[in-house]
């Protein structure tokens, strides 16, 4: 049966803020499905399904390189790829099952997998870090909203009792004075949510972050401090109290919750609790960033890009000061292997000169075998 093309003519254009928009048509195959075809570069046309209409709405997306790869460059320099967007796929290689770079439609795009040598160390794509590194990038932010509230609403035979202390209050709630056991509960919520509010008491607000297409979730905890989170962990985020605390040993900082004896819950990490992985690893080095495009299996990772100690005295991973010999030594991971590069005090180099030149060293391995260094808070 032979394949009969309509299409419609060319429309859209325009601009969106400064960005001028490429024109598209939509198109439908008998038999077939339909889909839009977008003009790029004047000369190259790419295909993507209907539903990736507000996709193409949202950039200029131009065919960079001999394979025409569909991408587009931001204001601040971050690249974005057309198939990578439309899988939302941060991680893993995408290929075009007929070949064709310009075809990127759903249907014709998979995902390969990640890419490492069991060799190596794990080596993050350039376009996994553009995209975690505008991960918490926002435009628009709503009002904080939700939470939970402090103090405590338990049952007894004939009441629900609010219970408060520093100061102390306790106020029952009885089920015939409020016509029955559902309007009495409701009542009692109501009075904790307004006493824990007028304390100041309710924990783990949290607000939505917007730009484009991208939506994700800022929760509020301890000491004014915040964490990040996809919209679909919102209810995780709602089943317990996390705060923000140091790690053990170490001064870097995660999101975790304390162990609750009357819910059998277990100290645990917000980012174990989600379930992804039996190891996490932050991409960006950031524990507060628990945005499902910055996490990755950690079991090969972690020791490689393990927190600065509390004993480190140069204040960077990988970098010590050996006293018995006089010099500054670097230590990093490469091709399987630990290597080290030593920076000696002498008469010529001061000890603060060896320490800056040992600290530059390491930092560029880091950006060379994207290594991270943990964040502190």
């Amino acid at each position: 049966m032979s394949l009969i093309i309509f299409h419609d003519d060319w429309i859209g254009g325009g601009k969106n803020h400064k960005c001028h928009l490429r024109k598209y048509r939509h198109v439908k195959e008998v038999p077939g499905d339909k889909y839009i075809e977008v003009l790029l570069n004047k000369k190259y046309i790419m295909k993507c399904d209907e539903s990736d209409l507000s996709l193409v709405q949202s950039y200029r997306w131009s065919a960079y390189g001999k394979k025409l790869r569909v991408q587009t460059t931001l204001a601040d320099g971050t690249t974005l790829t057309f198939s990578r967007l439309v899988l939302n796929s941060p991680e893993g290689r995408i290929s075009h099952i007929n070949k064709d770079n310009l075809d990127n439609r759903k249907s014709n795009l998979k995902i390969l997998g990640q890419t490492y040598r069991k060799d190596l160390d794990y080596v993050v794509e350039d376009i996994d870090k553009l995209i975690v590194s505008s991960s918490l990038v926002s435009s628009f932010q709503t009002d904080w909203m939700g939470g939970i509230p402090g103090g405590s609403l338990n049952e007894s035979k004939k009441y629900f009792i609010v219970r408060f202390s520093s100061p102390q209050l306790n106020k029952c709630f009885f089920f015939e004075t409020y016509g029955g056991k559902k309007k009495a509960y409701e009542k009692a919520s109501e009075f904790r949510w307004y006493e824990a509010e007028r304390r100041g008491l309710i924990r783990n607000k949290y607000r939505f972050h917007t730009i484009r297409e991208n939506t994700f979730l800022e929760v509020e905890c301890n000491k004014n401090q915040t964490f990040f989170c996809d919209v679909e962990d919102l209810s995780l985020v709602k089943s317990r109290v996390w705060c923000v605390r140091k790690r053990t040993d170490s001064d870097v900082c995660e999101v975790g919750c304390s162990n609750r004896a009357k819910t059998n819950l277990t100290s645990t990490s917000f980012h174990q609790a989600m379930g992804l992985y039996e190891v996490v690893d932050h991409i960006d080095g950031n524990p507060l960033n628990n945005r499902r495009c910055n996490l990755r299996e950690g079991k090969r990772l972690n020791s490689r890009n393990a927190n600065k100690r509390k004993d480190n005295s140069s204040g960077v991973t990988g970098v010590s000061f050996n006293n018995n010999k006089s010099i500054w030594v670097v230590q990093w991971p490469e091709a399987g292997k630990r290597r080290t590069k030593s920076f000696s005090v002498n008469d010529k180099v001061s000890n603060e000169e060896a320490r800056q030149k040992a600290i530059e060293f390491r930092l560029q391995k880091d950006k060379e075998l994207n290594l991270h260094q943990q964040q502190r808070i």
